[in-house]
Order: C-alpha cells, then sequence, then structure tokens
C-alpha cells in the first residue's frame, strides 16, 4: 500500500511538473507575441494564400499575397524586409488548403487567435498524452523532460509557422493508434499533419503502414481520406492558377538563395535568427557551401539509418514497447535528410515514452537515454539558441558576413548532431529489441534435445 501510494505522489509531481512546464509556455508565448515587432508572420503566409485562393487570385504570387496582407489588415508598420519576404512567398503544397481554408474563412483578427489558441492547445495536448505513457514507466523523468519541452518552446506559437498543428496532430495521432482510443480522430488529425507538412510526420505514417494489423488499416485509412482532399485542392488551385506549380518552385528557389531563409550554409545565420536548420545540411555546408556537395551528403548518410529502420520494421512482431521505439529512431532521423527549422525538432517528444522505459531498467542503457534525450530537448531549445546567438553578436563573432569556421560549427552541429546520435541510439535499441525476440521465439521453436 505505501509502495502505490508513493508511485501515485510521484505521478501527481510529475503532472505538476507537465502542468508548470505548460504554464510556462503559454506565459513566454504571450510575452514574445506581445514584444515581438512582427510575430506570426508564418500564420500570415497561410491565411493570405487561402484567402487568395477564395477569391480568385494566385496563392503562389508574392504581389497578390501582399496586397491581400494589406486588404486583411495583416501588415504592420513594424514588419522588416524579410518578413514581407517571408509573408509573400508561399512554398507549402495545395494539400496546405486542406487545413488553412476554413481559417481564411473567418476575419483575420479571429483566424489569427483562433490560431494561436489552436496551435497551443495541441502542443500542450499532445504532451500531456505524451506523459500519460511515459509516466507509469518513469514518473518524475518524464515530467522533468517535458517540462523543459515546454518551457522551452514559445517559438512554435511566436512565428505561427504550421508546424506547430502539424506535429502536435501527428503526436495525438500517434496516441491514439497506440492506445487504440478515438482511432477515427486520430485518422483526422494525421490528414492534417501530413497536409500542412508531410516531411514532418511523414515517416511516422510510414511507420503505421509498416508496421501491419490495425496500425496499417489506420495509415491507409488517412492515406484514403488525404489523396482525395489533396486531389479537390490541387484542382481547384490548377483551375485558380494554372501555373501554381512553377510559381511555387519559383519561391522555393528564392528561399534557397544563399543567404537567404532556407539556405542552410554561413551566409544565412543572421537571417536564420534562433530558427536554426536542424537538417545536415547545415553541418556539412561547414565544409563546403554547394548544395550540390551538402544535399548528396546528407542523403546518404540519411538512407542507411532509414533502410534499417524499414527493414525492422517489416520484419519485426510488432509489440506495444516496439512502436515507442520505433518512432523514437524515426522521430530525430525526420529531421536530418530534408529542409527543417528548431520548432520542427519539437517531434522528439514522441522518444520520451521509449526513454521512460529504458530508465526505468535501471540499466546504464536507460541512462544513456536520458542523456541523450535530455540534450537533444536542450540543444533544441528556444532559450539555448537566444542566449548563444545574443553572446556571439555581443561579442562580435557574429555579423552579417560570413563567420569564421568555428563559429559555424558552433552554430550548425549540435543540433543536428544530437538528433543523428539520437536516431542512431534509438535505432540500436530498436534492432536489438527485434534480435532478442527473434532469438526468444527461435528457442521456443527448437526441438528438445534428448
Amino acid at each position: 500500500m505505501d509502495k502505490i501510494g508513493a508511485n501515485d505522489e510521484r505521478r501527481k509531481f510529475s503532472r505538476t511538473l507537465v502542468a508548470f512546464g505548460a504554464v510556462a509556455f503559454l506565459a513566454l508565448s504571450s510575452f514574445a507575441i506581445s514584444n515581438g515587432p512582427t510575430p506570426l508572420v508564418d500564420f500570415r503566409t497561410a491565411f493570405n494564400s487561402a484567402r487568395c485562393l477564395l477569391h480568385g487570385r494566385n496563392p503562389y504570387k508574392p504581389a497578390e499575397l501582399v496586397r491581400m496582407d494589406y486588404l486583411e489588415g495583416g501588415a504592420r508598420t513594424t514588419d522588416s524586409d524579410n518578413d514581407r519576404f517571408v509573408m509573400s512567398h508561399n512554398v507549402y503544397y495545395p494539400t496546405e488548403f486542406v487545413v488553412t481554408v476554413p481559417f481564411a474563412l473567418l476575419p483575420f483578427w479571429f483566424a489569427q487567435a483562433l490560431w494561436i489558441c489552436g496551435t497551443a492547445g495541441t502542443f500542450i495536448l499532445a504532451c500531456f498524452l505524451m506523459w500519460s505513457v511515459a509516466s507509469p514507466f518513469a514518473a518524475e523523468l518524464s515530467g522533468w523532460l517535458l517540462c523543459l519541452l515546454l518551457a522551452t518552446s514559445e517559438q512554435i506559437v511566436l512565428y505561427g509557422n504550421p508546424v506547430g498543428l502539424a506535429l502536435s496532430l501527428g503526436v495525438i495521432a500517434t496516441w491514439c493508434f497506440f492506445t487504440g482510443k478515438f482511432g477515427k480522430l486520430g485518422v483526422l488529425c494525421l490528414i492534417a499533419s501530413l497536409a500542412l507538412k508531410p516531411h514532418d510526420a511523414g515517416l511516422v505514417w510510414l511507420y503505421f503502414l509498416l508496421a501491419g494489423g490495425t496500425y496499417r488499416r489506420r495509415a491507409l485509412q488517412t492515406l484514403g481520406v488525404l489523396a482525395v482532399l489533396s486531389l479537390a485542392a490541387i484542382v481547384w488551385v490548377s483551375n485558380v492558377a494554372p501555373g501554381w506549380m512553377q510559381d511555387m518552385q519559383s519561391n522555393w528557389a528564392v528561399f534557397a538563395t544563399q543567404g537567404q531563409a532556407a539556405d542552410p550554409g554561413p551566409t544565412a545565420y543572421m537571417n536564420h535568427g534562433t530558427a536554426l536548420i536542424t537538417d545536415l545540411q547545415a553541418v556539412l555546408s561547414v565544409f563546403r557551401d554547394d548544395p550540390g556537395f551538402y544535399n548528396v551528403g546528407s542523403y546518404l548518410i540519411f538512407a542507411p539509418l532509414f533502410l534499417v529502420w524499414a527493414f525492422v520494421t517489416i520484419r519485426k512482431r510488432r509489440s506495444p514497447v516496439d512502436t515507442w521505439f520505433a518512432v523514437a529512431a524515426i522521430a530525430p532521423a525526420s529531421m536530418l535528410p530534408l529542409y527543417h527549422r528548431v520548432y520542427d525538432a519539437k517531434l522528439i517528444m514522441l522518444a520520451i515514452p521509449a526513454c521512460a522505459l529504458l530508465w526505468s531498467e535501471g540499466r546504464r542503457v536507460g541512462r544513456i537515454a536520458l542523456a541523450i534525450t535530455s540534450a537533444t530537448i536542450l540543444l533544441s531549445a528556444d532559450l539555448t539558441w537566444s542566449t548563444v546567438l545574443r553572446t556571439l553578436i555581443q561579442f562580435h563573432l557574429l555579423t552579417p558576413t560570413e563567420p569564421s569556421r568555428w563559429v559555424a560549427a558552433l552554430i550548425a552541429f549540435p543540433l543536428p548532431l544530437s538528433l543523428l546520435a539520437m536516431s542512431v541510439f534509438y535505432l540500436c535499441i530498436y534492432l536489438q529489441n527485434t534480435r532478442s525476440t527473434l532469438d526468444r521465439a527461435s528457442s521456443q521453436n527448437a526441438p528438445a534435445s534428448n
């Protein structure tokens, strides 16, 4: 009875930690929005693009988005040239309109408030759902990790980027599928997540497809509905703007120009601010700032990890534990081959149940899991990079000119390499667990010796 009571107390304390993190997250997000010169600039892109589509205008033409921004009251006198550039260049596929058009039916001020509440609310809910899975294994550890993640994630709300909804809904869908509760809601959440940012939750969806059983059925339901909605969105955009694909690719090219927002190289660090790029291109560009080099290099590093993970998932006899090791391996790996920023990396909350499970075993591997997971959370924290960059600027080590090699390494290396280490670690655990399962199955099926 005392042991049960002690466990209850630990879970209450752990839940309080997550609640404290949620309060800190809301407070810091509100402060950042209130004091930032141009908050929610990415939301303005999403809203104005959808509004253009509703008015029969090309949602991928910068001039149309600028005009719509003024008409809808989103433009601010404090907008910088970079803010106007980001707001006016839509780089998302037409699938985004599955989610953003309903917001564009509302007045700008109301849609913005609803977007903020939806982003913050789903993110907090996703964290609490991960806590509900992780806390039975290690209550206090899961509470501290989620508190840390919540309290250092205000950029999720500040920029109004669709990633806030996308990754949160992807995590909620994962919980629904894993627990077998609210399966249809999980399908809807994953549809919205993939429609907004397919390169965030795409590999998590692939896990459910490869894992088979009920998971595969949910993944196929998601794919079927998303395909219908996406086709409708593409047909609509094609009728309004027949050249939308060329315009979208032009926006991509402008963003990826050396020194611009999507350039992973050292010349773009001042444009990135605290929204650091997390992919391996950022690491490799320090050695050679050439897309032909760092793109191919990133794919070559990611490919073996992905192929091993996919092979194990297909061959594995699935168990509940395996699900969390699988998503713990693929969530950080999702950030490595393609363009992602620091707020996308919050998807690593999916690794917290696996970390808690390993910690509960009381072995060295649990301590390693905690070290890698907590380090990655710290390196994806907004506070970490605002402090580092402010210090570098204060000492004139980071200026609009290209930084020295060691400064570039200090900025570019920590987060992508920690994500890589995290993915490799959990993939090894996933693979080891598979071998143990197969060995047990082999020994059970082996003929008895005389």
